[in-house]
């Protein structure tokens, strides 16, 4: 049993463009440079900068036993205990957008405005429900087989965000303001600077606003397994086994201002159009986009998983592995854009058809790996008299290899503009899909069948889900060679040969995938070819 306290520090200093950015277009003088050198700017861009000190408590403790029932039978059992509390900054210096208390009528509320007690400093709830039970057993079939098998519960402890659109970029701890030229007068006269007044929030242009849950359910996942180890022969191990893993109240962020599909001007069309700015007599309207920050993802693997493994003996030893798996969610990651090409939401109110293959996906993976010391030279099996010379060329060397033959990754078709007019961030248009994209034969002009896509009706969302595409396999052999000199009793000097990607097999990259694009459907690019290199290491 153990417990643990830790604390966390996130100290943000980010100037972001707190001395501005000035533009010359040539407006005044019909040269740009010539209007630099008359310090006449048409366009200056200033934000303030966002600085908080932001801390945060994981308190933990936990129990665990290991119940020897018999000779062949370990229980083991075991529970822990968590809480992370939510950043809150030492001068307060935070505010959200709060739709959730009251989604009628959403409003601004800064850090400590409300109380000064933990709530209403870091304006999310503290989850106190973070239980995590641990069980599994090792049972000793016969004397060569051996099963195991586990479950466990793993909270995620911190949200893993810097100064990006999170709860310390809403006005006005963060904004920014554009100043714009007319047709005979600058926006800024280098000699001068901005205007007294120009740099507040009263100017400030392109607000944006964050919301996050108030409440919310940390993120966690269940993971389980079951396995099956057999000892082959002597030094060599076969493993077979099936691994689950369940993602529950994933991280997801989109606007919770959402413009949905249908003609009009995108901002007319959203929900909230005003939102006040408390203290300063600030309201921005029409109202854009709203990051916001929902724990309402999900996702599912299984996997069955084979391993064959050959412990070092006689100077060689042996690892290869198989897995076969599936992988089903529907987030796109904590930022807007995911960590896919293309990743993103067609329609928040109907987040069900984002569930889909997951983004990190890979059906098959097969690596070998090992390590061979050649049998010939001096104290070795072969040639263990060879003269001297003929030793140090040949003798000695062991080599070893690292091959990988796996899936490629999913990833998404889009369509060229906004056809369904929905516009903001993490938001997508994908195109019509009539057909199986992979029934013609590949090739790199031709990665997949495009005249299944055809971009989505004007004011539609598209019928293609979400990952529909993949990227090709990706094999790589990784081959090395090394002999020691033994130049000294304490001293060698080790020399190396290394290839990556020895065969230089190619590894393509994404398909162009933006229906209407000259390079829809198209490889333009490849991963770095083989490389091969050489060293020297002294060991002593």
């Amino acid at each position: 049993m153990g417990a643990s306290l830790m604390r966390v520090q996130n100290n943000i200093f980010n100037i972001r463009s707190e001395i501005g950015n000035y533009g010359f277009n040539g407006r005044f003088s019909g040269d740009a440079i010539a209007d630099f050198l008359l310090g006449s700017a048409s366009s200056y861009d200033w934000s303030s900068r966002i600085q908080v000190d932001l801390r945060s408590w994981n308190t933990a403790a936990f129990v665990q036993d290991d119940w020897k029932i018999n000779n062949r039978l370990t229980v083991n059992l075991g529970l822990r205990y968590e809480v992370t509390t939510p950043f809150l900054d030492k001068r307060d210096r935070m505010g959200i957008l709060d739709n959730y208390t009251d989604p009628a009528n959403p409003r601004i509320i800064y850090a400590g405005s409300e109380g000064d007690d933990t709530y209403n400093r870091a304006m999310v709830a503290i989850d106190k429900n973070n239980f995590m039970p641990r069980v599994g057993f090792a049972f000793k079939l016969t004397e060569k087989t051996v099963i195991r098998s586990g479950y466990g519960v793993f909270f995620q402890m911190f949200e893993p965000f810097g100064d990006s659109e999170f709860l310390i970029g809403n006005p006005p701890n963060a904004f920014g303001v554009n100043l714009a030229s007319s047709a005979t007068v600058p926006a800024v006269l280098l000699r001068n600077g901005p205007p007294d007044g120009a740099l507040t929030i009263q100017r400030a242009t392109g607000l944006t606003f964050v919301a996050y849950e108030r409440e919310p359910n940390q993120s966690y996942a269940q993971q389980w397994n079951f396995n099956i180890q057999q000892e082959l022969a002597r030094d060599w191990l076969f493993e077979i086994g099936y691994s689950g893993s369940k993602g529950t109240h994933l991280l997801q962020r989109y606007d919770d201002n959402f413009s949905p599909p249908g003609p009009g001007n995108i901002n007319a069309k959203r929900p909230l159009n005003r939102m006040e700015i408390p203290g300063t007599g600030v309201v921005t309207s029409p109202l854009a986009g709203v990051y916001g920050y929902h724990h309402n993802g999900n996702s599912i693997y299984h996997g069955l998983l084979t391993k064959l493994e050959k412990r070092f003996s006689q100077g060689f030893t042996l690892l290869t592995s198989y897995g076969f798996s599936k992988t089903i969610g529907d987030t796109c990651g904590g930022a807007a854009q995911g960590n896919t090409g293309g990743c993103g939401f067609q329609d928040i109110r109907n987040l069900g058809m984002e569930r889909a293959l997951d983004n990190q996906d890979v059906p098959h993976r097969f690596v070998l790996s090992g390590v061979y010391e050649l049998p010939f030279g001096r104290g070795r099996r072969m040639g263990a008299s060879m003269p001297a010379v003929a030793d140090a060329l040949f003798g000695g060397w062991a080599i070893g290899s690292i091959v990988t033959n796996a899936s490629g990754r999913p990833y998404n078709p889009t369509t060229q503009g906004n056809p369904a007019n929905t516009g903001s961030f993490g938001v997508v248009n994908r195109p019509n899909v009539s057909g199986d994209p992979y029934s013609i034969d590949r090739s790199v002009q031709r990665d997949f069948d495009t005249s299944v896509f055809t971009p989505n009706a004007a004011n539609q969302i598209g019928s293609a889900g979400r990952n529909i595409l993949r990227q090709r396999g990706f094999f790589g052999w990784d081959f090395s060679a090394l002999k020691d000199f033994r130049i000294a009793e304490a001293a060698i000097l080790q020399f190396r040969f290394e290839a990556f990607q020895f065969t230089n097999t190619p590894r393509f990259g994404q398909a162009g995938a933006v229906v209407g694009t000259p390079t829809f459907g198209q490889i333009t690019g490849a991963a770095t070819p083989r490389n091969l290199q050489f060293g020297l290491k002294l060991i002593w």
